[in-house]
């Protein structure tokens, strides 16, 4: 059996967020703002009783969407979505994040095959996430960047507390989202992120 991720993100509730390393270190998660931002959010779901970073997140109803932060723009994961990594699949342009909501192993070879060809016609555009570091983040929402941990790449999964980063070269990556489903109750949610020339 084809081992989907890299390291799996195992979540209990909430979103996870993608951004550059750069941009992490100030990611306030559920303290007080490090970067104030241009719109605030909603509500407020974080205990320190001002608003967050944090409460940004939880402002997303899609499955992806991309919000304003610092100098570079944060992509949001949904916070319906259980499991998420970084993909194991070869390709030489596109950095691939997956993400489950219903899991069958017998789904996994069958939904690699599909990936490879990130299309206008298969894939929802999201819009163009900037990284100005070496390296992108994945951690959960309420985390602050401060206190996380980086996870190496022989642990093979990770929680709320935890880092997961994925080298890249500084750019701009255009971010799209596909779901797939499978006649047994599969369903998948797939996030591309192709850095462009």
């Amino acid at each position: 059996m084809v081992d989907l991720f890299q390291c799996k993100f195992v979540n209990v509730g909430g979103p996870l967020v993608v951004m550059g390393w750069n941009a992490a270190q100030l990611w306030s998660g559920i303290d007080p703002y490090t970067v104030i931002p241009a719109v605030p959010p909603n509500e407020s779901y974080s205990p320190c009783g001002e608003p967050t970073d944090y409460d940004r997140a939880c402002d997303v109803l899609d499955w992806a969407e991309l919000i304003p932060f610092a100098t570079e723009n944060v992509l949001v994961l949904h916070n319906e979505l259980y499991t998420a990594g970084w993909a194991n699949v070869e390709h030489s342009k596109h950095l691939l994040l997956g993400r489950t909501v219903t899991w069958d192993d017998e789904d996994i070879p069958h939904m690699l095959q599909m990936l490879p060809d990130v299309s206008v016609d298969d894939w929802e555009s999201v819009g163009l996430l900037g990284v100005e570091s070496w390296s992108l983040v994945l951690m959960h929402g309420s985390e602050p960047r401060r206190e996380g941990k980086v996870i190496p790449p022989e642990v093979n999964q990770a929680g709320i507390g935890d880092i997961i980063t994925r080298d890249v070269v500084p750019g701009v990556f255009e971010v799209r989202t596909r779901e797939i489903s499978f006649p047994n109750g599969g369903h998948y949610v797939w996030h591309s992120l192709t850095r462009l020339p």
